[in-house]
């Protein structure tokens, strides 16, 4: 199996080493390649799936749609990461040259994002400059035309059909979950800091109840106006993260509802519940159908809600409680040894 990510530097590989945990789970060899990026993203440079995963070197989109044409027959599938023309784009012309089996996966909104009419002038740009491609996957469920499909959320297979394959762990490679017991908790922000996710509520959300106990760890550098009752420990190892996560009391997910969050479903999600941490996440879809509890749910960019929220849970028999339903939800819906089944029929769907 090749995997086509369409960036090794960026988070973007976080999907690729989730679908890569499959193909090892199956028994299968699998090897990753990009045409983009200088390095790989560095949460997993220190990983086995590093030795799985090297740059194309290619000037030009002629030379990397050539080299994929060339590599590409020597495995038995491919898999497109992302519907993006740095991968999917590259793997469309490709398969005009020599015909190979391709998988195409959609796991979070980038085309959404890439085509919103805000502002209007870059979704001209975008659909102006790269109109070969924008013309190839235009429209409700095209890609599902174009090749198989699999996607990572409901959401997105409503939008672009296929079969649900989720981020998944290897639950047994997760650090020991600290235990709830304590009425201070320590609430986490793990992933990129960007202006969808919504950290500043959730800044102010923690600033409300800092005087009950309350602090905030998040994983970025901090900013000029960070306060006492923050920790900003800077961009963590995917180890490191999951060691954030296991330490945390509380884990939120504060997204703002707009083209680049629905349909978004961050893997910090299913560590959490994985984890048995408790959790928060606003009202954006797919977020409540992970968690697959409401009252787990705050409506978006309230802060006053969000801290009533944290309130909620400042009990750690609650938050126990909490832990263990969602972490059951997770073993049922993102470990490694449930999805690998789904994933093995989208990617050979003859085989017995």
């Amino acid at each position: 199996m090749l995997f086509l990510t369409p960036f090794m530097d960026d988070n973007s590989v976080g999907r690729t080493y989730s679908l890569w945990l499959l193909a090892r789970q199956l028994g299968w060899h699998a090897d990753v390649v990009s045409f983009f990026g200088t390095r790989l993203w560095a949460p997993l440079q220190d990983s086995e799936f590093a030795d799985s995963a090297r740059l194309l070197v290619a000037s030009g989109d002629r030379a990397r749609v050539r080299a994929l044409a060339e590599l590409a027959p020597r495995y038995d599938v491919v898999v497109a990461v992302k519907p993006l023309r740095q991968s999917t784009g590259i793997a469309l012309r490709a398969r005009k040259i020599t015909r190979f089996e391709l998988v195409i996966d959609v796991d979070d909104p980038d085309l959404e994002a890439r085509l919103a009419p805000r502002p209007l002038w870059r979704a001209v740009l975008w659909r102006v400059r790269y109109f070969r491609f924008w013309m190839q996957v235009r429209g409700k469920r095209r890609l599902s035309r174009l090749a198989r499909v699999m996607v990572s959320n409901p959401v997105l297979q409503e939008r672009h059909g296929g079969a649900v394959v989720p981020h998944v762990r290897l639950a047994e490679t997760l650090p020991p979950p600290v235990e709830h017991a304590t009425n201070r908790p320590v609430v986490a922000f793990v992933g990129t800091v960007r202006a969808h996710k919504g950290v500043d509520a959730l800044r102010k959300a923690v600033a409300d109840v800092a005087p009950e106990g309350y602090r905030l760890v998040v994983t970025a550098d901090p900013p000029d106006d960070a306060k006492p009752w923050e920790e900003w420990i800077g961009e963590t190892s995917l180890a490191e993260g999951l060691r954030v996560v296991a330490r945390a009391d509380v884990v939120v997910l504060p997204s703002l509802r707009n083209v680049n969050s629905v349909g978004q479903l961050p893997v910090k999600l299913v560590d959490a519940m994985l984890l048995g941490r408790a959790v928060i996440a606003t009202d954006v879809d797919p977020l409540p159908w992970a968690l697959g509890r409401s009252d787990l749910i705050a409506p978006v960019n309230d802060y006053k809600a969000l801290a009533q929220s944290l309130r909620r849970l400042r009990h750690p028999r609650i938050r126990a409680e909490i832990g263990a339903e969602l972490q059951a939800r997770a073993f049922e819906l993102f470990t490694v040894d449930r999805v690998a089944p789904t994933f093995a029929r989208v990617c050979f769907p003859h085989e017995p």
